[in-house]
Parts: structure tokens; C-alpha cells; sequence
């Protein structure tokens, strides 16, 4: 008995047609070059050199680029226009309407052979809410919407700058640490011919030398861990700033 189902090319399964956007999705595929990163470190291009900065030029530099103060600024905003719009309701609202046409006149009299003319009628209007029992409430609420926002705002400020601070702190400390192991590494260095004389000289044991040996593969690590230490410390402070910067 014959098969029904179809033959050639329509046998592969669906599924693999998917095969190749996968792939190519995951970074297996042919790629047209690489695409940059939209977070990159402003030091890392050669021959950047930080400029240093003080915490207050820190907080000034990096104030504009805080997405938060500009969302404070907008509930701020939307708090004053709403105490605002409250205020209005106290005083009368004042409307004008006009009509104006040309046509055919229509006072009594004799002012009917006159033919057509221009009309226009024109009215000032005044309302006002003498009484209203939700007024005062909705005048409440206002004022606590505001200075909620006002309080929020400089919460906010006060917290940002404890942050960028201390991210300061941490990358001025960072800054002095590679210098410091730098300098220790070079008085062990300055060590190491005077112990190899005294062992030679049998004046002291051989552990004496592979402790020193050992105090400089420390060092060493710890130098470069120092170093890492300050470069990203260096990354966080020039993405809060925009550009290369460390801490003075």
C-alpha cells in the first residue's frame, strides 16, 4: 500500500528550519563583526589616563547623569500642578463666549429693510463654588502629595550621595594600596641577596629563604588583586561621571 505521506525536501521537520536562527542567535552562526557594548569601561582605551576628582566635582559630574533626579523632578512637578489645580477651585472661574455671523438682521422695526450684517453676540460668564464638602480634603491631600514629593526628593539626594561617596572612598582607598604593596615588594626584593649570603654562609637555614620566597609570591598576588581592586574601582566611578576618572 502506498504511503501518504509526502516526499523530497517537505520530509525534514519544522523544527530544524529553526536549527540555523538558533545558532546563529547564540554566537555560533556567521557574524558580521562584533557589537559593542553599550557599558564600556571610558579607561580601557589605550593610553586613557584618569583624571582625578574630588567628591564634590564627583557629585556635580555624575548629578545630571542619575536617572532618579529626573524622576523626582517629575513627581515633584506632578505634585505642584496638582496643589494647584485645588487652589483654583477656592476662586470663581471666569468664562467667555462669543457669537459672531453674518446674516440676515433681525431687530424689530424698521431695522428689517436694512438687509444683512454682521451679528455677534458676546458674554463674560462667573462661577463659583461657594460650598463644596470635599474641597478642603482634596486641599489635604494636595499639601501631603507635595510634601511627600519634597521629602522623597531630598531622601533620594541624600542617599545618592552616600552611594557615590562611598564608591569614592573605596576607589581613593584603592588608588593607595597597589603603591603600598609596590613598596613592600621592593623591600623584599632588597631582601633577598642578604638572605641568600647568610645561607650561604650557613649563618641561616635553607626555610629561611623559602619563607622569603614565599612572603614574595604573596606580594606579588596580592599586588596584582590590588590592581583589579583599582581598576574597577576606576570603571564605577567614570560610569557615574562619563569619563575616565578616580578619586584624589
Amino acid at each position: 500500500m502506498p504511503s501518504s505521506r509526502p516526499r523530497g525536501a517537505s520530509l525534514r521537520p519544522p523544527v530544524l528550519l529553526l536549527v540555523p536562527l538558533a545558532l546563529a542567535s547564540w554566537g555560533f552562526g556567521p557574524s558580521e563583526g562584533p557589537v559593542p557594548s553599550a557599558l564600556e569601561d571610558p579607561c580601557a582605551l589605550p593610553g586613557t589616563q584618569p583624571e582625578p576628582l574630588s567628591l564634590a566635582a564627583l557629585w556635580e559630574a555624575s548629578r545630571d547623569r542619575e536617572p532618579g533626579f529626573r524622576a523626582q523632578g517629575a513627581r515633584l512637578e506632578a505634585s505642584e500642578a496638582f496643589q494647584r489645580s485645588v487652589t483654583r477651585e477656592w476662586f470663581p472661574t471666569l468664562g467667555l463666549d462669543g457669537l459672531w455671523n453674518y446674516g440676515q438682521r433681525t431687530s424689530p422695526g424698521e431695522e428689517r429693510t436694512l438687509g444683512v450684517g454682521a451679528r455677534s453676540d458676546l458674554r463674560l460668564l462667573a462661577t463659583w463654588s461657594l460650598v463644596d464638602g470635599g474641597r478642603g480634603a482634596r486641599a489635604g491631600d494636595a499639601r501631603a502629595s507635595l510634601e511627600a514629593a519634597r521629602a522623597g526628593a531630598g531622601a533620594h539626594g541624600m542617599a545618592w550621595e552616600a552611594a557615590v561617596a562611598t564608591r569614592w572612598a573605596a576607589a581613593r582607598r584603592a588608588e593607595s594600596e597597589p603603591r603600598a604593596l609596590e613598596l613592600h615588594q621592593e623591600a623584599l626584593e632588597g631582601l633577598l641577596p642578604l638572605v641568600e649570603r647568610r645561607v650561604a654562609a650557613g649563618v641561616e637555614a635553607d626555610w629561611e629563604l623559602r619563607l622569603l620566597e614565599e612572603a614574595r609570591a604573596r606580594s606579588r598576588a596580592a599586588w596584582t588583586q590590588a590592581l583589579e581592586t583599582r581598576d574597577g574601582a576606576r570603571a564605577e566611578l567614570s560610569s557615574l561621571a562619563g569619563r575616565c576618572v578616580t578619586a584624589t
